[in-house]
């Protein structure tokens, strides 16, 4: 897990890298009606957007303004 994640991460977060969320992702993934992705500007989450909508089949959203938000 990372350092980060443990230091601040919002309750109920999982923490997974990009490259490895086709393999990590139904298992990591905590059971939700929807899921909120962020990184540290918001930018990059987008692109998890579409994979974690179909691994899940639930609605996806990125957090406006990253972490920091």
């Amino acid at each position: 897990m990372h350092a980060n994640h443990i230091k601040s991460h919002i309750p109920g977060a999982a923490w997974l890298l990009h490259s490895t969320l086709q393999q990590q992702g139904k298992v990591s993934l905590p059971a939700a009606e929807h899921y909120v992705l962020t990184c540290d500007s918001s930018w990059l989450a987008g692109y998890a957007v579409e994979q974690v909508e179909a691994l899940t089949g639930k609605p996806v959203f990125v957090l406006a303004g990253g972490n920091t938000a």
